[in-house]
């Protein structure tokens, strides 16, 4: 049973699902991936200090030098390792956070559909 089987999570977003496997799966860079993408296309504007939308914009701007996404398949294999265990290093709170914040990152994705 995942984390997630223990209290139904109502999953309406194809990043909101990709994420959550990402968490399932303890794959930094692709929590890291969902989130920037979540920033990009959910961030509230004007976001609050401490709020979801302030977590997902931090995240981004500190972690765009980092390949997370379908760059990836053009970067050296060594060179996304040293750059995948540096990300580790540099944030290994990240998975935790993302989890907690997974119920306010519903939310976004909810009212940015209306």
């Amino acid at each position: 049973m995942t984390v997630f089987e223990a209290e139904p999570v109502p999953v309406e977003n194809k990043l909101v699902a990709a994420l959550i496997d990402a968490l399932d799966a303890d794959d930094l860079v692709a929590i890291v991936e969902c989130c920037k993408q979540m920033c990009r296309r959910y961030a509230d504007p004007n976001w609050v200090q401490g709020d979801a939308s302030h977590w997902l914009v931090a995240l981004d701007s500190e972690a765009d030098c980092f390949p997370t996404g379908p760059e990836r398949k053009h970067w050296n294999k060594e060179a996304l390792s040293k750059l995948d265990t540096e990300l580790a290093e540099m944030w290994p709170e990240v998975p935790g956070k993302a989890r907690a914040l997974l119920p306010e990152f519903i939310e976004l994705v909810a009212v940015a559909r209306w």
